[in-house]
């Protein structure tokens, strides 16, 4: 199977991260995403910071690596997710558009 090759890029650092593997791209923004939007992480509490980038490829049949020049996937930025179930940004009820109908006696 062929892993991709992901790292993140700290901007203030101006270095690459440990680099990690994923089956797909999808699942590597998928784990950033989560990191960014936890808010006991470093991602979190510095977001501007911080892009996900590919990096290639590793054959965990071969053991061979084939590598890329980085290329951004995501900023931390773009990860962020707002809660819609804060107290300002609730969703209305799926019922608020009905008329209530009085009691018949």
């Amino acid at each position: 199977m062929k892993l991709q090759i992901f790292s993140v890029y700290d901007k203030a650092v101006q270095a690459f991260m440990q680099p990690f593997y994923t089956r797909s791209k999808g699942e590597a923004v998928r784990s950033f995403t989560e990191a960014v939007n936890d808010a006991k992480s470093t991602f979190s509490k510095h977001a501007a910071d911080y892009s996900l980038m590919q990096l290639g490829e590793f054959d965990d049949q071969s053991g061979m690596f084939s590598t890329t020049d980085p290329t951004r996937v995501i900023s931390a930025l773009e990860c962020i997710e707002d809660d819609p179930f804060t107290e300002d940004k609730r969703l209305p009820s799926p019922r608020s558009h009905l008329t209530p109908v009085p009691d018949v006696k």
